[in-house]
């Protein structure tokens, strides 16, 4: 079965089934190229994001090209489940100054999604900015100490991880 055919017949819901896809074909040199061109077509996006997430958090790594490909099909990402896989995805990629602006306004956009997973992490993901630009470091303090006021418990949750690492600890130690 090709791989098309595997990601076109697998349950976006079924993790075994998507396990399944991952296991047959994640070794294959154009995995990721190919999971990238899925980005774009919305019925097939949360299944790629979704491998793309498990590809790199078991461990596997993913060149320059493939990285600045991801970064430029963030417009294209139109469910909720595709927008919070890539925004997990965020620690494991690299953010680089050519694409800055974009992840910028993918993060904001998602800031404001009414899916709470998704906003938890657009938060998380805006840490993970600001470590690479320390010029949103600031920007981070104040969106964090505005958020653990005004949003849910699941949001806050995520907070709470990110208020304990890095320089957003000193921070909110001296707080």
């Amino acid at each position: 079965m090709s791989f098309k055919d595997a990601i076109e017949k697998c349950d976006e819901k079924s993790v075994d089934e998507l396990n399944e896809v991952y296991s047959s074909f994640w070794q294959g040199g154009d995995f990721v190229s190919l999971l990238i061109g899925y980005f774009s077509v919305e019925s097939f996006q949360t299944k790629a994001t979704w491998l793309l997430k498990k590809h790199l958090e078991t461990g596997n790594k993913i060149n320059e090209e493939e990285t600045s490909k991801i970064w430029q099909k963030l417009p294209n990402l139109q469910t909720w489940e595709a927008k919070l896989h890539i925004l997990q995805c965020i620690p494991f990629l690299e953010l680089t100054l050519n694409e800055k602006d974009s992840i910028e306004a993918f993060l904001r956009e998602n800031l404001g999604s009414k899916n709470k997973f998704v906003k938890a992490w657009a938060y998380n993901g805006f840490y993970e900015l600001s470590k690479d630009f320390p010029e949103y470091q600031e920007e981070v303090k104040v969106l964090i100490e505005n958020a653990m006021v005004t949003e849910s418990a699941s949001v806050k949750a995520r907070l709470r991880n990110v208020m304990k690492s890095g320089f957003m600890k000193d921070y909110f130690d001296q707080s």
